[in-house]
């Protein structure tokens, strides 16, 4: 587990630099359309949604409030979960790989203290990864186009 924690950790400093391959490879995902702004936007939810959800259990374990094993269980269950989104719906094999060895390193934490450092360095992770998915995303260009559209429908895009 301490290899794990260390290797993430090693993600983390180099992911403020330098764009993960991840993300590279996710912007060449395309969807419905050719295209690949519902496939963006879902990452980063799912990249902020988990970073959120391990920010939770891992304030519950600092706490020790709720039993550990069951700590364990959800954050076990959620990394083998959304890892397998990452796989599936945005290509993004670093972090299903992590995913699922956080997965199951969870299965094996002894203590709270142990729980804490493995959800803490997942989390930052992930809130990481959101981090980079969201700066992808052109959102100025999309809310322009979203306030010219509502302009242009008076409100109601899709009642003609």
């Amino acid at each position: 587990m301490n290899e794990l924690i260390r290797e993430i950790k090693a993600r983390i400093n180099d992911g403020w630099v330098d764009q993960p391959e991840d993300i590279d490879l996710l912007l060449e995902r395309k969807g419905a359309k050719n295209q690949n702004l519902t496939i963006d936007v879902y990452a980063q939810g799912d990249t902020n949604a988990m970073a959120y959800f391990l920010f939770i259990l891992y304030s519950y374990a600092k706490e020790e409030k709720g039993d550990l094993e069951t700590l364990k269980n959800l954050a076990s269950e959620l990394l083998s979960f959304q890892g397998n989104r990452f796989k599936e719906y945005y290509k993004m094999p670093d972090s299903l790989a992590l995913s699922m060895r956080a997965a199951v390193a969870f299965k094996d934490v002894k203590t709270y203290a142990d729980y804490c450092e493995l959800s803490r360095a997942v989390q930052c992770y992930f809130g990481q990864m959101s981090y980079w998915v969201d700066l992808v995303i052109p959102w100025n260009e999309l809310g322009e186009e979203h306030k010219r559209i509502m302009e242009e429908k008076k409100g109601c895009p899709y009642i003609e």
